[in-house]
């Protein structure tokens, strides 16, 4: 089973940012998180939610109603709803903190003299995709798919 991870932004609506193999991000997990540590920054992780997760925040936001009950056109009008409140509501980031955390774990892999892999390519897309965000002035965080 491949993990993939979507970086949503606060004010966007439209098709996310995808990290395939985000597996091998958390296959390293444990290093990834001493060398963040390492250089006084959160750990990668710590922007990381799940699907359930950012779907809880929305259902709270929205009264978490009943959809068991609900009529068709009821159920079609909560998921509008639901479409316009989740890009409100949860844990949202700072892209500039997201690239600390990055640049600081390129640096980290780079001083091992670790050879190139899907980590330093998923950490370099998503340091790409934190610079749009940034110049964005838009707020992210990671969901696991």
């Amino acid at each position: 089973m491949s993990v993939s991870m979507s970086m949503r932004l606060e004010k966007h609506t439209g098709r996310s940012p995808r990290f395939s193999n985000f597996e091998d991000m958390f296959r390293e997990k444990k290093s990834l998180d001493k060398a963040a540590k390492g250089a006084g920054v959160a750990s990668l992780f710590s922007f990381t939610h799940s699907l359930g997760e950012e779907d809880e925040w929305t259902y709270a936001a929205l009264g978490n109603p009943d959809t068991d009950d609900m009529t068709e056109q009821e159920e079609e009008k909560f998921e509008k709803k639901l479409e316009k409140t989740a890009p409100r509501v949860g844990k949202w980031y700072a892209a500039a903190d997201g690239i600390r955390t990055v640049d600081a774990l390129l640096a980290h892999l780079r001083s091992t003299g670790a050879e190139p892999d899907w980590v330093q390519h998923t950490l370099k897309e998503l340091r790409k995709a934190l610079a749009k965000a940034a110049k964005a002035k838009q707020r992210f965080r990671l969901v696991g798919e």
